[in-house]
């Protein structure tokens, strides 16, 4: 009887150490489950991904969000991010579309989700840029781009031209803005302390 109760708990014991190792196993392959955060052009990176991946002209780092370029030709290209980005930009960089697909947590806005960024001689033309939050761009030239936020857009010492936007309100502080289009309300930031800027040709669509 000894003998049939020890081999039933020896099996016990196995079948426990079976079921634990199969449920560490189970876990370990959830928390490394392969997720794309952001394709620049045909470029890839995962959650998995190397924490600096570079390209062309390009330099996406991981543990920051922030993606630098310089003189970067995307013209034909897409860069696509699921999470929350920072661009940090130099020279006259052609990129055909960039979007930012960070949005809603928990039923609030999130706040500072995309955000471009130049030295003093940088510009982006010819692009397409959406947020489905907030985006803020400052120290930077832009023409013949659409601006699209999907609550409010803030430009900062920023010259922007012949550039249609839609975005739920503008702030604009010590820039240019001409030529620009936009399908609601301007909220123009210049009657506040310390906040200056100029719009030309502002053109409100029906």
């Amino acid at each position: 009887m000894k003998k049939i109760r020890k081999a039933l708990f020896f099996v016990c014991m196995v079948l426990v150490s079976v079921v634990i190792i199969k449920m560490d196993t189970t876990t370990a392959q959830a928390a490394t489950k392969k997720e794309l955060i952001i394709q620049i052009g045909k470029t890839k990176i995962y959650n998995t991904s190397e924490d600096i991946v570079e390209g062309e002209n390009w330099k996406y780092e991981k543990a920051t969000n922030t993606l630098t370029i310089s003189n970067v030709d995307l013209s034909k290209s897409e860069i696509y991010s699921y999470q929350k980005l920072k661009i940090k930009a130099s020279g006259e960089n052609k990129i055909q579309k960039i979007c930012v697909e960070d949005d809603y947590e928990k039923g609030y806005v999130r706040r500072n989700v995309f955000s471009i960024a130049g030295d003093e001689n940088a510009s982006i033309v010819n692009c397409s840029i959406s947020s489905c939050s907030n985006l803020m761009i400052k120290n930077i030239s832009m023409a013949n781009c659409s601006i699209y936020a999907g609550h409010t857009l803030s430009i900062a010492n920023s010259f922007i031209m012949e550039t249609m936007y839609y975005a739920s309100g503008i702030l604009i502080d010590n820039s240019t803005i001409e030529s620009i289009k936009a399908d609601y309300d301007v909220f123009y930031a210049s009657d506040e302390p310390g906040r200056d800027g100029l719009i030309k040709k502002l053109v409100q669509l029906k």
